[in-house]
Parts: structure tokens; C-alpha cells; sequence
């Protein structure tokens, strides 16, 4: 009995061995995190250039905060996982706190380089990124975001670089400047439609 136990086990890790050698594996060729104007950690000797004498941010009405790229090199593949609570931000305890997982199944990333730049950073003050390799619960590699829902909003889309590389892009908002922004478009619509236009028909007046 224990010989015929052995040899399913052996039988069924040979079907699984075979199977995960055939899906395709797919390479993170490059990683680039952009951040909007009042993300950046400025110099003290620029600093004029980005705050006013009280120290108020002069562009602190960004509508796009940041947004990550990730260049394949064949078509991304993006999981997604229930969200995590997360009681700090950079090393910073903040409160409601929240963290989106997402997953790129077995992908691997071409240098490690690019993507620790990015996890080292804990100059960012609204959201925080993180990009590693996984093995569970399947092997591939394992993008976090953490920020404030009160405060963000982001979304992601597929596209296709000029350099025939696969992508995906991962956009980050202000969500209050973006709500105001749909309060003024509401307001302008309804205003719009609420108003009786005069129309006059262009002709020869006798």
C-alpha cells in the first residue's frame, strides 16, 4: 500500500513539475515610479522654488500624485488580492490605513536594481510601494501599495510600449482635489441643462 502511496505522490509531482514547465514565464524588463511635484523630496537650497515663505506647498493640488509602470516582456498577467489594513506609511503611523496587493503570475524580475530604488524610498508622504518576489501562494512577484482611501484613489491600465514591450500602469489620484473637481462638473451640468437658450435663426430681416 505505502508502494503504491510513493508512487502516485511521485506520479502526481511529475504532472505538476510538467505543467508549471510549460507556463510561459514572463520577465519585468523595467520599473519606473513617477511622482507628481508635491511627492518629491526637495532640497533645502531649492526649496524656495517649491514653497511659498510660510512653507506652503505651491503645487499641492496635483490631481496625479504618482503612478508605477511595469514593462514586460510578454502580455502581464495581474491578480489581485483582498486589501490589508496597515497601521504605518514609511515608517510613520498614520491611521485608516489600507494595502492593495497585487500579483504578476510567474514573472521575475530582470534586475533587482530598479525595483529596491523604489522600496527604498521613504521620501513619499501619501502612499507607499513595494515590489518583491514571491513563491506563495504561486510564484511570481508581488506589487504593494499602502495609502489613505480618504485621501487616494488609483487605478491601472494595459497598454503596449512603442518598444513592442507589454505593460501595465498603475495610476495614483488625489481623491479629494478629484471629488471637488466632480462637484464643480456636476454643478456646471446641471447648470447647463437648467438654462432656456434663445436661439436666432440668421436670415434677411425685412
Amino acid at each position: 500500500m505505502k508502494d503504491v502511496k510513493r508512487v502516485l505522490v511521485i506520479f502526481l509531482m511529475n504532472i505538476f513539475l510538467s505543467l508549471s514547465s510549460k507556463v510561459p514565464k514572463n520577465e519585468i524588463v523595467k520599473v519606473l515610479h513617477h511622482k507628481g511635484i508635491d511627492q518629491l523630496y526637495i532640497n533645502k537650497k531649492d526649496k524656495h522654488l517649491y514653497v511659498d515663505k510660510a512653507g506652503k506647498p505651491l503645487f499641492e493640488k496635483n490631481m496625479e500624485l504618482g503612478n508605477v509602470i511595469f514593462y514586460f516582456s510578454g502580455k502581464p498577467i495581474v491578480n489581485f488580492v483582498p486589501e490589508r489594513k496597515k497601521s504605518k506609511l514609511n515608517n510613520k503611523k498614520q491611521d485608516n490605513l489600507i494595502t492593495k496587493v497585487f500579483i504578476f503570475p510567474y514573472a521575475h524580475i530582470k534586475d533587482a536594481r530598479m525595483v529596491n530604488f523604489i522600496n527604498d524610498d521613504r521620501h513619499n508622504k501619501n502612499y507607499s510601494l513595494r515590489i518583491e518576489k514571491i513563491n506563495l501562494p504561486i510564484k511570481g512577484v508581488k506589487f504593494s501599495l499602502t495609502y489613505n482611501p480618504n485621501n487616494i484613489v488609483f487605478d491601472y491600465n494595459f497598454f503596449d510600449s512603442i518598444s513592442n514591450f507589454k505593460g501595465v500602469v498603475f495610476n495614483i489620484y488625489n481623491k479629494r482635489l478629484r471629488d471637488r473637481l466632480q462637484v464643480i462638473e456636476d454643478t456646471i451640468l446641471r447648470t447647463v441643462l437648467g438654462t432656456t437658450f434663445l436661439l436666432i435663426q440668421p436670415g434677411t430681416v425685412t
